[in-house]
Parts: structure tokens; sequence; C-alpha cells
């Protein structure tokens, strides 16, 4: 797993459309209107996505295809949020 730590408005999710189009990757992001902002910017730049899933969707695991190998998520820290609405101080990881 890797960590993309930018600033806002630094390229942030464009980095995640362009490896999830590498990679044929699902997005997992906050919510439909983001999920069709981002499938708008992958068109408009001539990648091919498959259209993301919501923090929802996939929390409740109501994503479908057995093909699905891989999931990238745009802003993580909201989806702990949404996990939780107490603070977490520190998180760690371990790399494959």
């Amino acid at each position: 797993m890797n960590i993309n730590n930018l600033e806002r408005g630094h390229g942030k999710t464009y980095h995640l459309i362009t490896e999830a189009a590498k990679n044929n990757a699902y997005i997992v992001c906050r919510d439909k209107a983001e999920a069709e902002r981002i499938f708008q910017i992958a068109l408009d730049r001539e990648l091919n996505i498959n259209f993301p899933i919501t923090f929802q969707e996939f929390i409740n695991k109501w994503y479908h295809g057995m093909g699905i190998k891989e999931f990238m998520i745009d802003d993580v820290d909201i989806l702990l949020y949404r996990l939780t609405s107490v603070p977490i101080s520190l998180c760690t990881y371990t790399s494959n």
C-alpha cells in the first residue's frame, strides 16, 4: 500500500485516477457526487476507469464483481472518520 500525502489541490485525485486506469482498480470515494466528478475527470483526460464506489458501498460491501482485485481510496481520512467520530491519532500499515 502506498500513501499519497499532498496538500489540497496538488493532484492527489488525478494521480489516483491515473493509477486506477493503469491497474484496473476501483476507486472508493466519499459519495455519489464525488464518484461522478472523478469519473468525469477520467473521461475528460481520456482515461478508462471503473465507475467509483462510495464509502457507504465499500463499508457495506455493496459492490459487485468477482473480478475486483484492487481498491484505491480517495480521502482515507474521511473514510476513517465515517467509521468512528473518535479522533484517530496514529495509523500503521504493513507493506506487502
